[in-house]
């Protein structure tokens, strides 16, 4: 009877050591599944930020380049006016009728 006794008792532990066993690789499983999918959402995020960015970042590069064009002609319009007006003004002041104090 104590032979009996201790063997279903070592057979309840066994029983009870095997069913913590399977619960501690299932949860593992799907602790392991959870951080994988958490990771390859923050990755999938973190990878469209850096797009989105990246894309923002082109726009105003080109932005900062069109402008910077647009104030070159500008400048460039500005000095011919300058020197067209520079020139001209000997002319101008040749032709003008001269006073006299008189």
């Amino acid at each position: 009877m104590l032979a009996e006794s201790s063997t279903e008792g070592t057979k309840a532990i066994a029983n009870q050591y095997e069913l913590v066993r399977q619960t501690t690789d299932e949860e593992r499983k799907r602790t392991s599944e959870a951080l994988n999918s958490i990771y390859e959402q923050a990755t999938g995020e973190t990878s469209a930020l850096f797009r989105q960015t990246s894309e923002r970042f082109i726009e105003i590069v080109r932005q900062m380049r069109e402008m910077s064009a647009a104030m070159s002609r500008e400048m460039e319009a500005t000095r011919g006016e300058l020197r067209k007006g520079i020139l001209e003004l000997p002319q101008e002041t040749a032709r003008a009728p001269r006073r006299c104090a008189g």
